[in-house]
């Protein structure tokens, strides 16, 4: 049971960070907000390698193949800004940031006792710096 991931901006600048990103949960029928409350949030960041339809969830695996960990970004915290429907941000930071340009993948794991959940992994798009 995956849960849909709606961002507020698609298109992240090259090492940008400090500014809040907002987000909003749905069930899986994309119209019901997620009701979050109790639960604790991480994004989830993930590089795709070329055309093939595997994402790195574990560090060496990515080393192996890209040859550099600056392509996975450490767990970011949610902050809730409305828990009861989903709505929430994240902020990247001058330690966790987008440094490679092209397409990352977001998620938002869930976590709360006896309980996990995930978001599907959205596409954003990483610009050239200015």
């Amino acid at each position: 049971m995956t849960l849909r991931l709606v961002l507020d901006q698609y298109e992240i600048v090259r090492n940008d960070y400090g500014y809040d990103i907002n987000f909003k949960l749905y069930e899986e029928d994309g119209a019901t907000p997620f009701n979050a409350t109790g639960y604790s949030g991480v994004i989830k960041s993930f590089k795709r390698h070329g055309d093939r339809t595997f994402f790195f969830r574990d560090v060496e695996r990515a080393i192996s193949v890209l040859g550099q960990v600056g392509t996975i970004i450490d767990d970011i915290d949610v902050t809730w800004v409305t828990q009861s429907s989903g709505i929430g941000k994240f902020q990247f930071t001058n330690t966790k940031k987008p440094s490679l340009t092209g397409f990352l993948w977001l998620e938002v794991q869930l976590t709360k006792s006896g309980a996990k959940r995930s978001s599907e992994l959205v596409r954003i798009f990483i610009t050239p710096s200015q």
